[in-house]
């Protein structure tokens, strides 16, 4: 995501909308189910709050993301931030599973 697309969204309410109910909502739509399906399989602590986590999983992305487009250097990578939060609602991580998905 571009500054300038940033800047769009903060301006323009309906550039805002359009991209939280087309591109936001279905993702976020994606991940819950899998949160979800890891909380009924018992892979992830049945009192972690969903909405937390999803933000919690999705957040650094899109901040690495605008690290990308204004030319910086990740702070983090990915995987080791979704490892970390994933690990804090009791899920190993793929690397202690011998590599496999988490979920």
């Amino acid at each position: 995501m571009t500054p300038s697309w940033l800047n769009g969204m903060q301006q323009v309410p309906q550039v805002r909308y359009l991209y939280t109910r087309q591109v936001v909502a279905p993702r976020r739509e994606a991940l819950r189910r899998i949160v979800r399906r890891g909380i009924a399989q018992g892979q992830i602590d049945a009192s972690a709050d969903v909405e937390v986590l999803l933000t919690c999983l999705s957040a650094p992305a899109i901040l690495m993301g605008m690290h990308k487009a204004r030319g910086q250097a990740p702070l983090a990578s990915i995987p080791a931030v979704v490892d970390l939060v994933l690990r804090g609602v009791g899920v190993k991580s793929p690397h202690e599973n011998g590599g496999g998905a988490a979920l």
